[in-house]
C-alpha cells in the first residue's frame, strides 16, 4: 500500500500508467497532496520506499479525484497536445521572391524526442518562412511519432538552459503551445538558434507549467 500502516481500500486502476506496483487508497493520496502542494513538488507515489513521480495520465486523474485542489493542479502542464490539433488539409501558397536563395530560406533545428523507454536525437531542416503547425508536423515524422501517439507537449531548451543543466541551476524548458492557431503562426517567432533544441515528450512526465510561446 502507499503510507505505513495503510489499511485503507485500493483505488482500482490507479496508477494510470503502471508508474509502480504500489497500490494507493484515496486517504493516502490526500496526504500525499497535502505534502506535494506544501512543497510545490508534482505528485509522487506516497510509499517511502518508492516516491515514483507520477505521469500526466496519473496526474489527471487525481486531478478529477480531489476538484477541492483545482488550484494546485493548475501548477502542471497536462494537456496532450494530439496530432488533430495541428491537422490541415488545405493547400499553402508559398511566395518566392527574385533575390530567393536556398540558405536564405534554409535552417537547420536539433529535434530530441523524450520517451518512456528512449531518447531520440535528430536535426530538422525546415523554411525560415515555414509556420509553427508545418514545422511541428515535419518534426513528428523525422522523430517517427504517428499521428495518434500521445504527444504531452513541445519544448524548447535554449543554450543557457543547456549549459545550466551541467551546473545542476537549468530553468525549466520554455513550452511550445501548439494549437489549431498554429499553421498562422510564423517560425520565426520561436527565435530559434543553432544552439536551441525542441524537445517533444512522449514520456508523460509531470512538467511545471512556463512560458508559453507562440500564442
Amino acid at each position: 500500500m502507499g503510507l505505513d500502516g495503510c489499511e485503507g481500500r485500493a483505488l482500482n486502476g490507479f496508477p494510470s500508467n503502471n508508474e509502480c506496483d504500489h497500490d494507493i487508497c484515496i486517504d493516502c493520496l490526500d496526504k500525499m497532496l497535502n505534502d506535494c502542494e506544501a512543497n510545490g513538488s508534482p505528485p509522487i507515489c506516497p510509499n517511502s520506499l518508492c516516491h515514483q513521480p507520477y505521469a500526466i495520465d496519473s496526474v489527471t486523474a487525481l486531478k478529477a479525484f480531489f476538484p477541492q485542489r483545482a488550484k494546485y493542479f493548475e501548477r502542471f502542464a497536462l494537456e496532450n497536445q494530439g496530432f488533430l490539433l495541428i491537422k490541415d488539409d488545405s493547400v499553402s501558397k508559398s511566395e518566392i521572391s527574385p533575390d530567393f536563395t536556398v540558405s536564405s530560406r534554409r535552417m537547420e533545428v536539433k529535434c530530441e524526442l523524450q520517451g518512456p523507454d528512449e531518447n531520440n536525437q535528430t536535426t530538422v531542416i525546415f523554411d525560415r518562412k515555414g509556420n509553427v503547425a508545418d514545422f511541428i508536423r515535419e518534426m513528428r515524422r523525422a522523430l517517427k511519432i504517428l499521428p495518434l501517439d500521445k504527444v504531452y507537449g513541445y519544448y524548447i531548451r535554449r543554450e543557457e538552459n543547456a549549459s545550466a543543466e551541467r551546473n545542476n541551476d537549468r530553468k525549466p524548458d520554455e513550452e511550445l503551445l501548439v494549437d489549431a492557431k498554429s499553421v498562422n503562426r510564423p517560425i520565426s517567432e520561436l527565435n530559434l538558434t543553432p544552439d536551441s533544441i525542441v524537445v517533444v515528450d512522449t514520456s508523460g512526465i509531470v512538467q511545471m507549467k512556463t512560458l508559453q510561446i507562440a500564442r
